[in-house]
């Protein structure tokens, strides 16, 4: 009973895997293209984009350390108004009132800062009794729609509301 023992070369099939080792592995490489993508996004965007930006945080008026954008705009690209006034979002003590005027249909935008501590959707549930306007929202962000003869009025109380809860 001779029988050859076959030396077997070490080859893909039979390699042992470490789950934890993989697990950690997948995770890395997880990161890694978040970060890439996260580049990406920043080289993405052009010079002019950086110069909206600034150029809608010069207009700001400061109040008790708090930025304020208002502004009534027409004309305006409401997909790039949404990436101006998100990336303003991400820094300390902006607030921004956006109208946009379009006759029944106009739509204000209303932006707070992270940092900042108080319920945007307070606010809109407390106007909301007093004014004619429909809208969704949450505590950082309103998307409202109203009226354009209604339009400053209802900017403006949203202002006046703000200031009280942003001190």
């Amino acid at each position: 009973m001779n029988k050859k023992i076959e030396d077997k070369k070490d080859d893909e099939n039979n390699k042992i895997e470490y789950p934890q080792k993989n697990c950690e592995e997948k995770i890395e490489k997880t990161k890694n293209n978040l970060n890439q993508n996260k580049a990406k996004d920043s080289q993405e965007k052009s010079p002019l984009f950086y110069q909206a930006v600034d150029s809608f945080k010069r207009f700001s008026t400061e109040f008790s350390g708090i930025n304020y954008i208002y502004k009534v705009l027409e004309d305006v690209n409401l997909k790039e108004l949404r990436e101006i006034s998100s990336y303003i979002l991400k820094e300390d003590n902006f607030i921004q009132i956006y109208g946009l005027k379009n006759g029944k249909r106009s739509k204000i935008i209303v932006l707070r800062s992270i940092n900042l501590n108080f319920n945007l959707k307070k606010i809109f549930e407390k106007l909301q009794d007093h004014f004619d306007f429909t809208g969704t929202g949450n505590m950082y962000t309103l998307d409202l729609e109203c009226r354009e003869e209604d339009l400053t009025r209802i900017m403006e109380s949203f202002l006046i509301e703000i200031r009280r809860y942003a001190k």
